[in-house]
């Protein structure tokens, strides 16, 4: 199931960027290859972002919609 299906069914906005698991696992290969061979799964899909476990002891939260991006000097 995709974070968009799982926000849908909770009745939050739908997700502006999809975001599943082989794009969190390809962003780990590129960026944080020391943690790319640990357990992914996909948590939950809130309001504004998505989660996914990482192995036993981190996840990952990625903002699914727009506004939930964090910018540098825009308060």
């Amino acid at each position: 199931m995709s974070s968009k299906q799982i926000a849908g069914a909770i009745g939050t906005p739908d997700s502006e960027v999809e975001i599943d698991a082989s794009l969190v696992h390809s962003l780990l290969v590129a960026q944080h290859p020391d943690l790319a061979h640990l357990p992914l799964h996909l948590v939950n899909a809130g309001w504004d972002n998505v989660m996914f476990r990482l192995g036993d002891q981190l996840s990952v939260r990625l903002p699914r919609r727009n506004i939930a991006l964090v910018r540098g000097g825009d308060g």
